[in-house]
């Protein structure tokens, strides 16, 4: 039987105080910091653990945290993977096949005092299950919520809208309304809220675009055209620069800031990377970025240019060394990588 356990963040620290909100993959801020303090340094199978919860399926996404609740997603049963990630030959033949398999996702809500399960959603997998990577699923995007509504992603492309209470409110099968929902290795990036809007990045070769959706209704407020042959498995950020806010996408064409209401592109910088995997974090009108794949280069940018800034606001790059899948962390004037 395939499962994993769950170690919320409250597991880690003690059950009687409920950490701050953590709305979104990399927290409030996108920069992956917490302003928590008196968290262990140290655990093992029992210290420091309050509580563990059994999950019914695989997933890798993260934790997101509001109020008393901590939210987020697996996958139950195997999915199609791609064959050359495989990496032992007797394992997973059904996967191997590459044929679909009865497949369902499931959202779920755990009560942080105490690791109980407060309730799930659950649906099958509807449309075509692109090949995945040995080591990844369809349930890597994490949850993002406004405190209202939570949105969960997943890798075939559906899309679902719940109340905190776990009722369905909206949803959407990106893989049969924009065709082929098709990455190598599988889809990466999770859900962004921009005001009012629900923003969905898909890198895919077929042709990218950015997706803007009314985070209340569902409805499609714009779609973005990224072209082709393009591959992504980062997740967007805002940041606010001099001239306004910047939607920061980390693609295998180049680093870009986009406008995060019309999906227009208003800077761009950086050659070609084949795997594009960490976010870049932002501090005081300066953007830090990795590029990705083997070793590739880090860079730092400022905000608020139009067109190629190479020239004119890349303020250093490095051309190799940086980590591969790893995010960047900016922290009391230090890059840790």
């Amino acid at each position: 039987m395939r499962r994993r356990d769950l170690l919320g963040l409250l597991g880690l620290v003690s059950a009687s105080r409920l950490p701050g909100n953590w709305p979104q993959w990399r927290g409030p801020s996108a920069d992956g910091v917490s302003l928590e303090s008196k968290v262990p340094t140290s655990w093992s199978a029992t210290e420091n653990v309050a509580w563990r919860a059994p999950l019914p399926g695989l997933g890798t996404s993260t934790p997101i945290l509001w109020d008393d609740r901590a939210f987020l997603t697996c996958q139950i049963g195997d999915g199609p993977f791609d064959p050359s990630s495989q990496d032992f030959e007797a394992a997973h033949a059904a996967r191997r096949s590459g044929r679909r398999l009865d497949l369902e996702f499931a959202v779920q809500a755990f009560a942080l005092a105490d690791g109980r399960l407060a309730w799930q959603h659950r649906f099958p997998a509807v449309g075509r299950l692109a090949q995945f990577h040995e080591k990844h699923n369809m349930a890597s995007p994490s949850c993002v919520t406004d405190g209202e509504r939570l949105y969960a992603w997943m890798g075939n492309g559906q899309v679902r809208a719940l109340d905190l209470g776990g009722k369905l409110l909206w949803q959407r099968q990106l893989g049969q309304e924009f065709p082929p929902f098709e990455v190598l290795w599988g889809h990466g990036s999770s859900p962004v809220l921009y005001k009012d809007t629900l923003l969905l990045l898909c890198e895919h070769p077929a042709g990218g675009y950015l997706l803007a959706f009314d985070k209340r209704t569902g409805k499609l407020r714009w779609k973005a055209p990224r072209g082709k042959d393009r591959r992504s498995y980062t997740t967007p950020f805002v940041a606010a620069g001099p001239r306004g806010e910047e939607l920061i996408v980390n693609s295998s064409d180049r680093l870009e800031a986009l406008d995060p209401t019309t999906g227009e592109v208003l800077w761009y910088t950086g050659d070609s990377n084949r795997v594009p995997i960490g976010m870049p974090v932002c501090h005081d009108g300066v953007l830090y970025a990795t590029r990705g794949y083997a070793s590739g280069p880090y860079l730092a940018v400022k905000l608020g240019g139009r067109g190629d800034v190479t020239r004119s606001h890349v303020l250093w790059e490095i051309p190799t060394g940086a980590p591969y899948v790893s995010s960047l962390l900016y922290y009391q004037g230090l890059l840790y990588l």
